[in-house]
Parts: C-alpha cells; structure tokens; sequence
C-alpha cells in the first residue's frame, strides 16, 4: 500500500475555482487562482481583470463599500499577479472578474489579508510590572501533631556558596587549590 502511495502524483489541475492571495510583505500580496474548465471555456472571449480593495480595517467586518486599489486586465494564459506599492497595516481582498462597459461582473473572490506594519510597535500593550523575589529559605519544623514552616533570614547567596563547595568535591577541585585562597 505504501509503494502505492509513493508513486502517485499530486494533480496538476484540480478544476476548481480558486482565487488565493498571500501576503508577501508590508506593502505587497501574492494572488494565485485556478479556473475550473467550464468556467474557462464561459470566460473564452472575454478579458479578465484582477481588483484589489482595501476593506475596513475592524475585525470581522466586511465592509460593503470597499475601496478600490488597483485593477489590472490579466494578460491570456496568467495564473497568478504581485500587487506592490500598497499600504501597510491594512485589509485587502481581491475579485476577478470581466467588464462589460462601465459595470464589472465579479464570478471569484479571494480569502482577506491583513498586512503587517511596516515597522515594530513602539508603544508597549501592558506595562512592565516586576515581581518581588523572596531571598530567604524556608526551614521546616515538625512535631508530633502539625509541620510548621517558618523562614530562615538566611540569604540565598549562603545557600548558592554551598551549592558550589559541594560542586567541586564533585568535580576534583580541592579547597586550597582555588585562587580566592591563595
């Protein structure tokens, strides 16, 4: 079964309609389509024109109005278009579609991008807040009837002198061999 699965191929056609735009950068979008055959063989005499608008920019919205960016007749045979030059931070969707006179006939629509900034934030969403550190250790007592713990004022710098003593018994430093003691 897996020799099988090996040797197959991804199709080179899906015949499908498909309009697909990426964001490149900032200031620029990608649009990728495929046409089904029918829809090609619908669409033979006529010209095809790509449109970009710039849709609001709340979440979630789509504006009934949007603005038009660019539009591009499509030369024959083009599967894909770059649209540079557009503005940062911003909502985009394309249409493809044919005019006929003054009135453009939409038959697909692209997903919507929303384009990064072009530079990083400068303001911050929150601001910094620093968490106290607790330098002492806890040290607990137990009886026969409850365990208690209290803290020691014994400062984690003690604690960390110790840590490293033990660490080089471990490691084969002796204690007069250190440079601090000679």
């Amino acid at each position: 079964m897996s020799r099988d699965i090996d040797r197959m191929k991804l199709p080179r056609w899906y015949d499908e309609n498909t309009l697909a735009m990426l964001v490149v950068n900032p200031n620029s979008v990608f649009l990728y389509w495929e046409l089904a055959f029918g829809q090609i063989k619908t669409l033979q005499e006529r010209l095809l024109v790509l449109k970009l608008y710039e849709l609001s920019s709340e979440l979630g919205y789509e504006s009934e109005n949007p603005r038009l960016v660019k539009s591009v007749e499509l030369p024959p045979l083009t599967n894909d278009w770059y649209f540079h030059d557009l503005k940062s931070a911003c909502r985009y969707r394309a249409e493809m579609g044919w005019e006929n006179g003054h009135r453009f006939y939409s038959f697909i629509k692209s997903n919507i991008v929303d384009l990064p900034p072009a530079s990083p934030s400068t303001t911050t969403a929150l601001p910094t807040r620093w968490q106290p550190v607790d330098i002492t250790t806890p040290k607990t007592t137990t009886s026969t009837t409850t365990t208690t713990t209290t803290y020691d004022e014994q400062p984690v710098m003690a604690t960390v002198q110790e840590l490293i003593d033990s660490m080089s018994f471990y490691m084969g430093i002796k204690k007069d061999d250190s440079p601090e003691r000679r």
